[in-house]
């Protein structure tokens, strides 16, 4: 993933588009409908239908395999911060620069299908 295209700017540079919604939207998987997927799984499976309503909203990320594997190493005996920390130092150190936040960079992991 990564800038999407460009547009002119008032000087006439071409200035990166911003594509930051999309990118949390598929990533964050908010596209299907969890109401009906709810429902389709609450008439075919009915401990799901007793244990759902305590869990509305949950969603699967659409998250890149290699970058699951490797939170999933991390994650031994370590907490969400430290693994992070941890998956955030192996992209500063091995994946590729996506944008900034603010003026901190942020990095991303190659995925297994990314040609480098």
């Amino acid at each position: 993933m990564g800038i999407k295209g460009s547009k002119s700017s008032s000087a006439g540079a071409l200035e990166p588009e911003d594509d930051t919604e999309e990118l949390l939207r598929d990533y964050l998987n908010l596209t299907p409908d969890l109401t009906a997927l709810y429902e389709q799984w609450s008439s075919s499976d009915p401990n799901f239908k007793k244990r759902a309503p305590k869990f509305t909203g949950v969603r699967m990320l659409r998250q890149d395999p290699w970058e699951a594997l490797l939170g999933f190493i991390c994650s031994s005996n370590n907490n969400i911060v430290r693994i992070s920390q941890m998956v955030g130092q192996i992209a500063l150190r091995n994946g590729y620069h996506l944008t900034y936040t603010g003026t901190q960079p942020v990095f991303a992991l190659w995925s297994i299908n990314w040609p480098h």
